[in-house]
């Protein structure tokens, strides 16, 4: 048995998110005290390509029609923007204004809008439930619009766009109106 303040135990390599592309799987992936990786799979599983080092702890991979890659750079409160053509990363900050420790998780993409779920982070789990939350909204070209702010949120874990195609989860539209209806 693992005992769950082993090192290794904390520190295990995870699957974050997979986005599925051209018969491509692009896993994004991290080990909490390592730098994250995104591995790029064709159709029987075989490693295409893989981009190291492309942030600290990310969550969620997009890849959009110009085969540009996202990701949430999730403890450094940046997104970090592979371009698959020159395999060059742009950091992209987002900022809340807020004096903490933030962690983005949870990526949509609309045919206007990027957005990002921002938590507070802190390092003891269990007292990371009723802290701050937001949700951001940026254009196409990374500039902010607004925000939402959530006082009381318990940790975002994904962000999804409803009632219309979300890009960073293969296109699919979330059923809005047969939850509703």
């Amino acid at each position: 048995m693992v005992d769950s303040k082993d090192d290794l135990f904390l520190d295990m390599e995870h699957l974050n998110s997979i986005f599925c592309k051209n018969n491509l799987f692009y896993v994004a992936s991290h080990n909490n005290n390592e730098p994250s990786f995104i591995t790029i799979y064709d159709k029987n599983f075989r490693i295409k390509k893989r981009y190291a080092k492309v942030g600290t702890q990310i969550h969620n991979v997009y890849v959009d029609e110009n085969d540009i890659i996202y990701t949430l750079n999730s403890r450094s409160d940046q997104v970090t923007v592979i371009h698959n053509n020159n395999l060059s990363a742009l950091n992209i900050h987002i900022t809340t204004g807020e004096k903490c420790s933030k962690f983005l998780r949870g990526l949509a993409k609309t045919k206007d809008y990027f957005i990002v779920g921002v938590t507070t982070f802190e390092q003891v789990r269990k007292e990371r439930d009723r802290n701050p939350s937001w949700i951001f909204f940026y254009d196409n070209k990374w500039n902010y619009v607004t925000h939402i702010e959530l006082p009381e949120c318990t940790q975002i874990s994904d962000i999804r766009a409803i009632g219309e195609p979300d890009f960073a989860h293969n296109g699919v539209e979330f059923p809005y109106d047969k939850l509703y209806s």
